[in-house]
């Protein structure tokens, strides 16, 4: 949504310029301007590209990072619920916050802007589900 937001406001921009001579006097430079809009989005991008949630075996493991990198591991044991936020404008973008609650000392576990936040909570759910299931039957 925000890159075709930035590209909106660009189109307009280079509209105008093109079409009033008073905005060509100055430099095509401010037709820049909008352009470093594009930052914001882009922020976001790298941000949910170097997010990465996995599931193996007895732990929930959650990486997030590029140059300086954050690892929490959970043991799905541990698990005791899992909760999800969503604010109107998440609701909107079909994302949403989930809350991994553990019996852990360092708290909850927050995992934010996530995509299909129900489907994650469910698989999350369900594989802590089978491993108790499993210890359960040895």
């Amino acid at each position: 949504a925000g890159y075709w937001a930035v590209l909106a406001v660009v189109f307009l921009c280079v509209l105008a310029y093109n079409n009033n001579a008073s905005l060509r006097r100055y430099s095509a430079w401010i037709l820049a301007l909008p352009a470093l809009l594009l930052v914001l989005p882009l922020k976001s991008q790298l941000r949910r590209n170097s997010t990465r949630l996995t599931i193996a075996e007895d732990q929930l493991r959650f990486e997030t990072g590029v140059l300086r990198k954050s690892v929490r591991i959970v043991r799905l044991a541990m698990l005791q619920d899992v909760r999800i936020d969503q604010t109107l404008r998440q609701r909107l973008l079909r994302v949403g916050n989930v809350t991994v609650e553990t019996a852990n000392e360092d708290g909850d576990l927050t995992i934010t802007n996530v995509d299909r936040p129900e489907a994650a909570a469910e698989l999350i759910l369900g594989a802590a589900f089978k491993k108790s299931k499993s210890k359960g039957e040895r």
